[in-house]
């Protein structure tokens, strides 16, 4: 080791220094200058940690090696993050691959600006990391168009999304042992990241400011939106609700749907949050207001437009402001929906002249091919609804109601696109159920844009077999009347469509 040890440091001093320092201390400083010998001066920081576990030292070393975003020095930043494991006595420790690339991430997103979590917090993730991966699995999922482009939707920020799960956790610690709920834990804080900070028209394109990944307003959306989730469960249990998408159970969400991309897609339109909202309540609080003037005759028709046209301007709230209306609306939302739910003759309605009526609309518009293809409501004949209806029974009857509810209550107010924009995504989210859309080019004038409705792979084959597997499915088992190409095709439809992430990611063409 003497040679070895001279070759190192190039004069006997310091050469000798080290040796009496690793001999003294029992510490292997021969392993250590073979496998490391660019940090021989900083031998007092990582001889130590290499002599306890030479295995993971280098894996920390090597994941930073092999990181393709870092930038910044690599050999500085090792230093900085085996203090970090130093400092949390997990040197000695036996940790995962997972355990060691969150924790490089968090050195680097401290790098990056973002504030150092005290060391509970941080063992709250090792621990998470311990238990399983999906915590922090943030693998790309990757999808192919009809062309065969492969089209990748992963983190813009892994150390800034690594970050954020662990402030999760550090803010509802109870979190890092329900492993059943990681995987949509995940999914959650990837797709928040992604609306806040990196799509083109989220809040900051609103509000005309950043924002970042510390600040109060951030956490008051995700923490407001993941408490409701995470009660909505024993809600929908107490209120007898059926359940379409067990986004908290990964075992049980597994069983719905087996592709991990598809279910990962499914959990990011569940956990999509917009920069646009409605308070329908604010508005029709003061359209009434506007009407009681008018009919005691204290203002002319055109004031009334005025008045009501003012509140729709002011009821419409956007960028953080919006996502925060959005969230605080889903607790009413939602037990106006069970209530009508409940009523059998309110339920009755809403399937019969909202759901219904929606498709009705299309079909009036220039898709009547494409609807009847889907459903055989208007023509007594049994397609793809009816087996819904018949394999799928409960779960659908849920997803009929909340989309009829909105056509019927919001139709009136806001119209069919404002529906569709505010209406439905709220309904959707305040039950659980993921939305998604598929659309078709060319669109006829006048049709409205359809739905996508998440179903599960059993009852899938059962659509395939029943129909020849005629029908494509979207990204995130979605399917809706653009489903049936063989009908839409009849309606002068030459392309059908999906939405990934303000992506266009084409299903079928002509």
């Amino acid at each position: 080791m003497a040679e070895k040890s001279f070759e190192a440091f190039g004069n006997l001093k310091d050469s000798l220094d080290y040796l009496y320092f690793a001999n003294n201390n029992g510490f292997d400083g021969l392993g250590f200058l073979n496998d490391f010998p660019q940090f021989a001066r900083d031998y007092q920081e990582v001889l130590p940690a290499y002599s306890a576990n030479s295995t993971l030292v280098k894996t920390v070393y090597d994941q930073f090696q092999r990181d393709p975003r870092i930038n910044l020095d690599r050999n500085d930043l090792f230093l900085k993050g085996l203090k970090e494991y130093q400092d949390l006595n997990l040197i000695k420790k036996n940790l995962m691959i997972q355990t060691v690339q969150a924790l490089n991430n968090l050195t680097l997103a401290y790098e990056q600006g973002l504030p150092r979590l005290d060391k509970d917090s941080v063992w709250l993730l090792t621990n998470a990391t311990q238990i399983s991966k999906e915590i922090v699995d943030f693998e790309p999922v990757i999808v192919k168009d009809v062309d065969g482009n492969r089209i990748v939707i992963q983190s813009s920020d892994l150390a800034r999304d690594y970050w954020m799960v662990a402030n999760l956790l550090k803010e509802r610690p109870v979190l890092a042992h329900q492993a059943e709920k990681f995987e949509w834990l995940n999914r959650m804080i990837q797709q928040v990241a992604w609306d806040i900070f990196d799509y083109e028209y989220g809040p900051k394109y609103f509000d005309k400011k950043s924002y970042k990944p510390n600040d109060p307003e951030v956490w008051q959306v995700i923490l407001s939106f993941h408490d409701y989730m995470d009660a909505l469960p024993a809600k929908l249990e107490k209120d007898g609700i059926p359940i379409a998408f067990p986004y908290w159970d990964s075992s049980l969400l597994k069983q719905q749907i087996a592709d991990k991309a598809n279910r990962t897609i499914a959990l990011f339109y569940l956990a999509d949050l917009p920069a646009k909202s409605f308070n329908v309540t604010n508005y029709t609080t003061k359209e009434a207001e506007a009407w009681n003037l008018f009919n005691q005759g204290k203002i002319s028709r055109e004031e009334l437009g005025k008045l009501i046209d003012k509140a729709s301007e002011e009821s419409l709230a956007c960028g953080m402001n919006g996502t925060k209306l959005f969230v605080r609306q889903l607790p009413r939302e939602y037990d106006e929906i069970v209530k009508t739910y409940k009523d059998p003759v309110l339920k009755g309605e809403c399937i019969r002249r909202g759901f219904y009526g929606i498709f009705g609309d299309r079909r009036n518009s220039g898709l009547k091919n494409t609807i009847e293809g889907f459903t055989g409501h208007f023509t007594g004949t049994e397609r793809i609804d009816e087996v819904l209806d018949k394999y799928w029974k409960k779960e659908w009857e849920i997803i009929k109601v909340v989309d009829g509810y909105e056509w019927l209550i919001w139709g009136p107010e806001l119209g069919d696109a404002g529906t569709m924009a505010y209406g439905i995504p709220l309904a959707r989210k305040s039950l659980g159920i993921p939305l998604g859309w598929i659309g078709g080019e060319p669109l006829p004038v006048g049709a409205g844009a359809i739905p996508g409705y998440m179903v599960p792979d059993n009852v899938l084959q059962i659509v395939h077999q029943a129909f020849a597997d005629k029908n494509i499915v979207s990204f995130g088992n979605l399917i809706n009347p653009y489903s049936c190409i063989q009908e839409t095709e009849r309606d002068g439809t030459s392309k059908v469509f999906s939405g990934l992430r303000g992506l266009t990611v084409y299903l079928w063409k002509k």
